[in-house]
């Protein structure tokens, strides 16, 4: 069954359609328009579709669980998101010693 115009249920249920932030002229049949005019305004990164961050090649595959650039991350946190990525990183056995 497919949606053929969008539904303003409430939203977080099945009769509510998602709101598409991308340009208008690529929006999927379904989604309802962007609240706001994502061309022009920006979003909590200070990006919009007019002006996206593009400053390196790893820019184009950002997700939402990237840290920000900015962020300061230790030696530790580093070797744990490495380890959580390559479980042949992880260490053998239980680290509080307990067998």
């Amino acid at each position: 069954m497919t949606i053929g115009k969008p539904q303003s249920g409430a939203p977080g249920t099945t009769e509510h359609s998602p709101r598409w932030e991308g340009p208008e002229a690529t929006r999927p049949r379904g989604y309802l328009p962007a609240k706001d005019d994502p061309d022009r305004d920006r979003d909590a990164h200070g990006e919009n579709n007019a002006d996206p961050s593009r400053e390196k090649l790893s820019d184009a595959g950002k997700t939402r669980d990237d840290p920000p650039e900015d962020a300061a991350e230790t030696e530790e946190e580093r070797i744990e998101r490495k380890q959580a990525t390559n479980p042949a990183l992880m260490p053998i056995g239980d680290p509080s010693g307990a067998a």
